[in-house]
């Protein structure tokens, strides 16, 4: 049965941080899983396909919670960092 999981990326306090989503998903896409804000599993997804997500998702969160106790952990951003879609006006 298919998966839908929302992911949600706070910073320290708990509150939504687009550095840390844009971090997340800049690393995750250079490891070769590539997601947005959802993730979505379906009888498609293989247990290999799923090892190896949980393997990249393992690897980029250790790789972040170094990153987020520097001074300045936007410098490891490779590009712009993610925009809200949607914004109220």
């Amino acid at each position: 049965m298919p998966v839908l999981r929302v992911n949600n990326y706070l910073d320290a306090d708990g509150k939504d941080s687009l550095l840390v989503r844009s971090l997340f998903t800049q690393e995750c896409a250079k490891r070769g899983a590539l997601l947005l804000t959802t993730h979505n599993m379906t009888a498609a997804h293989d247990s290999l396909a799923v090892e190896q997500t949980l393997r990249v998702y393992a690897e980029v969160c250790s790789t972040i919670s170094k990153w987020l106790k520097d001074e300045s952990p936007e410098r490891f951003l490779e590009s712009q960092i993610i925009e809200p879609v949607f914004r109220v006006r």
